[in-house]
């Protein structure tokens, strides 16, 4: 495993960590104890990618078949309103890991990518912040990670997993997108399109050349120009467009050799076979568990387990094909189901079952723009009749509202409750913390930090509502926001949720913007915000009219306020997402030192293993 690098501007949660850690046997530290207890639990998270609330027999879908997920929800706890904390992958992913808003640390955007486009976009995590992976193993976990990552690999690997406090990795280190199919497909002709078009800068190139040649048409056919000196215009703007389209096409997720599957920090098959990843990736998550399995009671481990699935492209092993009712996102959904049945078994092989922590979700709601290879929104408590509104990388329900459950029988028991309080994947990283018996770091609205720096965090330990000791109807959380991009578009408080901007949808029907990747997610403003009882009205049908509910109204005025203090507590960081992509970050097998001969490898598509 590689060093972790050196911390840098840590806050004092971490360096109370390090202290701690620097002599476990000191009766001072806050670790001590815990390290010699055999029982701290090993954690198990399982990530599904773009997994709709609808789509899992535990949360109302009957005809998909996941036994192996629902045997997880009635032995655990179901979360019904456990909220991403992004609606799109890499900040909801990064917000997922640090247990902090990705606005705090870069990883999102607002013009050009919200999430991180290319496997040679510099940056990713910054080195100084703390995941779950490196807080564990700090705390004498062993810890591993399989499959997507998303949220940045810097220069030559050096955000990727391992320099995260990952001692394993083995999974693509970027996305599956469908220029990762089988046939090597490129994006779609309407989403090529839209990028052209619709997206700044490239939007701003291809329309001045646009007008340039149709200048220079009307110049010669007016006599005031030669066509040798039209036809030499047009060679240069060619020359122009290749610049700006084709070479970042090549370094972009538009191209399959973008699509890398690691070991570690090394490249080990570009492009990746899809057919049979899942088995692939079950495999060694099965394999990091037999591994570490006789050591547990010493040393407990940490597996982060985030399948490709069930994002498009979509694909299965041969024999899983047409087994299921719904095509081949039914196929997608049910292979993912019986991996998470043979991890979860390697478990029970071990006597490992009671005492491990499990948490399984999804980093956003379904891409319903995908039609038939999309997930479904579902229907929440409160309505059974309407589906929730939106889709991913909306602040609609439908693209925040995620299946979430968690079991740890030793400690939980066997229960099979549902719990309806509002829960964030935030969470997660206290959670952990708590659970593997380490300093509950402490919350933003706890200190008047004013940006709040690293090691302050915006999530809660679950532990009271989990171990049933929260009182009947009081929240968890006083406020929670829903972040568009880099600013708060939507804020819950209580049973009541504002929306302050939302999407403009071209299919009005389907909530969706068929002619581009995803939909805008603040193009509407709303001032007064758009109020719904969150309770009784989850398909965010029937707005709450300004002046006609005193609760409500009263409850706008205190998430007006609480939304101005959550982006003031929030500094201006650059967002890395939309840095640009550099020819000599692209990961490029057989290449594997930078260098113009890599970038020369990269431009004439000679990258491949």
């Amino acid at each position: 495993a590689s060093k972790m690098p050196p911390m840098r501007g840590v806050s004092a949660l971490l360096a109370t960590l390090a202290a701690g850690l620097a002599s476990p046997a000191s009766a001072s530290s806050p670790f001590s104890s815990f390290l010699a207890q055999p029982a701290r639990p090993n954690v198990l998270i399982l990530l599904v990618d773009d997994l709709g609330y609808g789509d899992i027999g535990a949360y109302g879908n009957s005809t998909i078949k996941t036994p192996h997920i629902d045997l997880l929800a009635a032995e655990g706890i179901k979360l019904t309103q456990h909220l991403a904390a992004s609606p799109i992958c890499t900040p909801s992913r990064a917000s997922l890991l640090t247990g902090r808003h990705a606005v705090r640390l870069g990883l999102t955007g607002s013009k050009i990518a919200r999430v991180m486009p290319s496997p040679a976009t510099p940056g990713g995590i910054p080195l100084e912040e703390m995941t779950i992976a490196s807080m564990l193993r700090k705390a004498g976990y062993a810890t591993g990670m399989v499959g997507k990552w998303h949220v940045g690999m810097g220069s030559n690997c050096s955000h990727c997993p391992l320099a995260h406090g990952f001692d394993s990795y083995w999974g693509m280190p970027v996305t599956n997108v469908q220029a990762c199919a089988q046939k090597g497909e490129w994006m779609t002709q309407s989403s090529m399109l839209h990028f052209i078009t619709d997206q700044w800068p490239a939007s701003l190139v291809f329309r001045a050349a646009l007008a340039l040649l149709a200048i220079s048409a009307s110049l010669v056919l007016s006599g005031k120009l030669s066509s040798r000196a039209f036809f030499a215009q047009c060679a240069l703007t060619f020359a122009l467009l290749y610049t700006v389209y084709w070479v970042p096409s090549t370094i972009m997720l538009l191209n399959h050799k973008a699509c890398v599957l690691y070991e570690g920090n090394a490249v080990i098959e570009q492009p990746v076979q899809l057919k049979y990843l899942t088995h692939r990736e079950t495999h060694h998550a099965v394999r990091f568990i037999d591994e570490h399995a006789r050591r547990a009671d010493e040393r407990p481990f940490f597996l982060y387990m985030a399948y490709t699935k069930v994002h498009t492209a979509l694909f299965v092993a041969d024999e899983r094909e047409g087994l299921s009712a719904h095509g081949p996102y039914g196929d997608n959904v049910e292979e993912m189901d019986w991996s998470v049945g043979e991890i979860l078994a390697a478990l029970e092989r071990h006597g490992l079952g009671d005492n491990t922590w499990v948490y399984m979700s999804s980093d956003n709601g379904p891409w319903r723009e995908s039609r038939d290879e999309g997930g479904a929104c579902g229907f929440a408590p409160g309505d059974s009749e309407h589906e929730m509104a939106g889709s991913k990388a909306q602040t609609w329900e439908c693209g925040l509202r995620v299946p979430g459950i968690i079991r740890w029988r030793a400690r939980y028991g066997r229960t099979g409750r549902v719990e309806h309080a509002a829960t964030s994947n935030l969470d997660i990283f206290p959670t952990i913390a708590a659970i593997a018996g380490l300093p509950v770091p402490p919350h933003v609205s706890e200190r008047a930090y004013a940006p709040a720096p690293a090691g302050i965090v915006d999530g809660r330990d679950l532990s009271p509502l989990l171990e049933a000791r929260l009182p009947a109807g009081e929240p968890l959380h006083d406020f929670i926001f829903h972040y568009c991009d880099l600013t708060v578009s939507a804020v819950r408080h209580g049973r009541y949720k504002a929306h302050f901007a939302t999407t403009k949808w071209e299919d009005e029907r389907a909530h969706t913007c068929p002619s581009a990747l995803v939909c805008k997610c603040a193009a509407v403003a709303h001032d007064p915000p758009l109020v719904f009882d969150i309770v009784a009205d989850p398909a965010e049908r029937r707005p709450i009219a300004p002046g006609s509910d005193a609760e409500a109204d009263a409850a706008v005025a205190r998430m007006r306020e609480a939304r101005a203090r959550q982006e003031a507590s929030v500094i201006g960081v650059p967002s890395q997402t939309e840095r640009r992509p550099e020819v000599g970050n692209f990961p490029c097998c057989g290449f594997p030192h930078p260098g113009w001969r890599r970038i020369l490898a990269v431009l004439l598509d000679r990258c491949g293993c």
